[in-house]
């Protein structure tokens, strides 16, 4: 593949040789119909290019066939084209290097500018993040505080429910006596079994019993009898 280049390479140097020496301007159009397969500006333009550095091409008029005084006007004109030409472009240069080097210096401070908004939007955010970080931490604690409340508040709850649930069973026993736990259930209010209900503990012999004894040890409501049963405590 390199030697393929190396031999186009040639090729195109060679017809651009025969046209500087045909004293036929070197440009595209005449290079590649000068070319035995022809060529693209894509692939023929780069050693073009590449000709003219290495040849240090520059065009010339054809003044071979005018007479020798006015070629040498023409020359001389041509010069004088040439160098305004120079000046001019060089003028053109320096007041767009100026206009480039302004437009630097803008562009410098919009940079400038940007990037200190960016250090103090960035400052911000880290700022901002530091606060939502708190918040987030604060609104966890509350949130713990607040479900060991609720806890705490469902304990309480529980306990006067079931507490009033005592209080009825002592006012259905006799005072010194008990009553079989059967009638004990059925003589509970209705209100009685549906907040059992509510607070997902089964309202049975079972569960009155255990609460009941809880009371007895406490010396509230109960107390336990000769034979053992618990009894209706005086007062």
């Amino acid at each position: 593949m390199a030697d393929e280049d190396a031999i186009y390479k040639a090729m195109i140097f060679n017809a651009c040789d025969k046209l500087l020496a045909a004293r036929k301007r070197v440009s595209l159009r005449n290079l590649i119909a000068a070319l035995p397969n022809g060529g693209t500006n894509r692939i023929v333009g780069p050693v073009m290019a590449k000709w003219k550095v290495d040849r240090d091409y520059k065009p010339r008029l054809v003044v071979n066939d005018l007479p020798q005084a006015v070629q040498g006007e023409l020359v001389k004109f041509t010069r004088s084209v040439v160098e305004a030409a120079q000046a001019s472009e060089a003028g053109r240069f320096d007041n767009d290097r100026l206009k480039l080097d302004a437009r630097l210096r803008a562009n410098d401070e919009v940079r400038d500018d940007a990037l200190t908004e960016c250090d103090a939007l960035r400052e911000e955010n880290a700022r901002l993040r530091r606060e939502a970080d708190t918040v987030r931490s604060e609104a966890e604690t509350l949130r713990l505080a607040n479900d060991r409340l609720k806890a705490r508040l469902d304990r309480i709850r529980v306990e006067e429910f079931w507490d009033r649930v005592m209080r009825e069973v002592r006012d259905l026993m006799p005072v010194g006596g008990s009553l079989p736990m059967d009638d004990i259930l059925a003589g509970l209010k209705p209100s009685v079994h549906r907040g059992a209900r509510l607070h997902r503990e089964p309202l049975d012999a079972e569960t009155l019993r255990k609460k009941m004894a809880v009371r007895a040890w406490h010396r509230k409501y109960f107390e336990e009898g000769p034979d053992g049963s618990l009894v209706r405590k005086a007062g």
